[in-house]
């Protein structure tokens, strides 16, 4: 008998995308496609699916905001398994998908058979895993643990003199961790970075773009002049020199990746 799935992606070639991989395997049937989290609901409603796969940031209603509207479903509407599949790895995100019954949460990008396997994993054994992202996935999962990325973002803002208790701060740090993670993201700043920092924090796209630039204005302004000087190529106070928060965020990532790979 075939399996029902449906896809939740605001990206369309990730759709398509998913539907190539899907191909692999005669047992699944993708029954829907939505590119919003409300259409999404729709389609589980109309479909009853036995699984879909999530992204977590889309417009109108995010993932979470969709895995909540599912745990609401009445008896008799069947609850699909739920496999996540997210560019955005926040450990508080991670936690809170399990929380709301997802069965599994995959970073982009990600190897095609790890996807394919792990969803006929769930799909032959029903199983909810509890385990962070971390735990789960070690094939595609980054070779450093959450933790140790985070710190070493953090030591590098102190050191480019963004102050630890400014709401940009926190913000940048979400967006680089993003971005070392998945270096794609710097391709769709407006489309898709701000937004998961904003949803990450329960604000606006806007107030994480305006709270980031004011924290570069300060590291600009204030920060150490060799270590500026060593990341940006430009010395503290050359107003010229100042970098967006693209570039900010980019040539940090970036820096801290290339570390990575030499470890």
């Amino acid at each position: 008998m075939s399996n029902l799935l449906v896809l939740i992606d605001d990206n369309p070639q990730m759709l398509a995308h998913y539907e190539d991989i899907l191909r692999a395997d005669r047992s699944i049937v993708v029954a829907g496609k939505a590119t919003d989290g409300r259409q999404g609901l729709e389609m589980i409603r109309k479909n009853e699916p036995d699984m879909i796969l999530l992204d977590m940031v889309m417009p109108r209603m995010d993932g979470l905001g969709l895995l909540k509207a599912l745990k609401e479903f009445p008896p008799e509407i069947r609850r699909p398994e739920v496999m996540v599949v997210s560019a955005v790895g926040q450990e508080a995100m991670v936690e809170q998908a399990f929380a709301l019954g997802a069965s599994f949460y995959m970073m982009k990008p990600f190897e095609d058979k790890v996807l394919l396997d792990q969803i006929g994993h769930i799909l032959g054994t029903g199983s909810r895993p509890s385990q962070i992202v971390s735990d789960l996935s070690p094939v595609y999962h980054t070779s450093f643990t959450m933790p140790t990325l985070e710190e070493e973002v953090s030591e590098t803002l102190l050191a480019l003199g963004v102050p630890a208790h400014i709401r940009g701060y926190q913000y940048l740090r979400d967006a680089i961790i993003i971005a070392v993670r998945n270096k794609e993201v710097m391709n769709m700043v407006t489309k898709v970075l701000y937004p998961a920092v904003a949803n990450m924090n329960n604000t606006t796209p806007g107030r994480v773009e305006r709270s980031m630039r004011h924290a570069v204005e300060l590291s600009w302004a204030r920060g150490d002049r060799a270590s500026i000087s060593e990341v940006f190529g430009h010395p503290a106070g050359d107003r010229l020199g100042k970098p967006t928060n693209s570039e900010f965020i980019a040539l940090i990532a970036d820096r801290i990746r290339i570390r990575e790979q030499h470890r």
